[in-house]
């Protein structure tokens, strides 16, 4: 995670670990910023791809750093979560390619 580090929530409960990813260098990633007001096809997709990526690694780092989940347990179980999109991807393949919904 170049340019990330974690830090403690200033209002998080004294036995609470609130983790949240702060970006060292915020003009790095402006020009990246998506606005929620503009149309999906305004948006270029690698854009649309970079923000939602974020999103997941910092959900999942979030998960990792407040329940004590050690990097070995969390490979295994975000495993199982692209095993299960995958199966989703063929599924959604089959239908476009047989051309049934």
């Amino acid at each position: 995670m170049k340019g990330t580090k974690m830090v403690k929530e200033e209002n998080a409960v004294e036995n609470e670990k609130v983790i949240e990813p702060v970006n060292e260098n915020p003009e790095e990633k402006d020009s990246e910023k998506v606005e929620t007001g503009a149309a999906p096809n305004d948006i270029p997709l690698g854009a649309i791809l970079d923000t939602y990526t974020e999103k997941i690694r910092d959900a999942v780092l979030t998960i990792m750093y407040q329940n004590g989940i050690p990097a070995s347990l969390m490979d295994y179980m975000l495993c199982m979560v692209l095993s299960e999109t995958r199966e989703l991807k063929v599924k959604e393949y089959a239908i476009q390619i047989s051309g049934k919904e």
